[in-house]
């Protein structure tokens, strides 16, 4: 029997939200040093994060966001010295609205995709896949929230900001009807891959493939879109997942 559990908590502290450790889903930076922060912060309301933000931001304080598992493998949430804080969003975590006709849901910005997919599924919608520092002087109180929408030039740089832009509170995104997806793994011979590397992808909306060198094959993942009323055998043909004879695979593994 195979279990699994939730990983710890990434942030500890020595007591209350204070002298604070913060750590990746790993459990350790690729350079096994300590990540330290003074104090952690949790809001639970937006307006909670901007107060947060503006006071950290008058007392000159670096800070970080951390999310509720903490998977930045390297240590982009270290707040740089003991002295930081850190803003987790692991209570921001609540769905704020399903719009069935337009097809949006807005979420805070702590919700796990796991419950973002499962929350649009019940609506009948599916997340598609995903095709500059901001200052706030002492007349904005330090803090203020920005509202970009599809289109702002700014929105890509938030995609990719990393944290340095500010903190997301809440985010709003477009769906789709639900679908689902039909796969099939298929094995063959490498001898064509140069030539399939170029046109397989533009072939299939979601497919991928695998390249074994020492066995001379690749696994072709050819996996498109169909209806949500079509019929599926439940079947799972992937050769990593099919029970095989340990002698069988040491072969495997030493046939170059």
């Amino acid at each position: 029997m195979v279990n699994s559990s939730l990983p710890e908590d990434p942030i500890k502290c020595s007591s209350t939200n204070r002298n604070c450790t913060i750590t990746n889903s790993y459990g350790a930076f690729p350079d096994r040093s300590v990540c330290r922060a003074a104090e952690v912060a949790y809001p639970t309301t937006e307006e909670e994060l901007i107060a947060v933000v503006a006071t950290a931001t008058t007392s000159k304080r670096k800070m970080k966001v951390a999310t509720r598992f903490s998977h930045s493998i390297p240590k982009l949430v270290c707040p740089d010295g003991e002295d930081g804080l850190l803003i987790s969003t692991k209570f921001l975590n609540r769905m704020l609205e399903i719009d069935r006709e337009r097809m949006t849901m807005s979420v805070e910005s702590g919700v796990t995709l796991r419950q973002l997919i499962n929350e649009a599924a019940k609506a009948g919608l599916a997340l598609p896949y995903a095709p500059i520092v901001t200052p706030a002087g002492p007349e904005e109180g330090h803090s203020k929230a920005r509202t970009i929408v599809s289109g702002d030039p700014d929105l890509n740089a938030a995609r990719v900001s990393l944290g340095v832009l500010g903190v997301i509170s809440q985010v709003t995104l477009q769906l789709q009807p639900l679908f689902k997806r039909s796969i099939t793994f298929s094995v063959k011979h490498d001898v064509d891959l140069g030539d399939q590397v170029a046109r397989f992808g533009y072939q299939h909306e979601f497919a991928d493939m695998t390249w074994y060198p020492s066995q001379r094959k690749v696994t072709y993942r050819i996996d498109d879109r169909v209806s949500s009323n079509v019929s599926g055998n439940g079947l799972n043909n992937f050769i990593g997942f099919r029970s095989m004879v340990s002698g069988a695979l040491a072969i495997l593994r030493t046939t170059g």
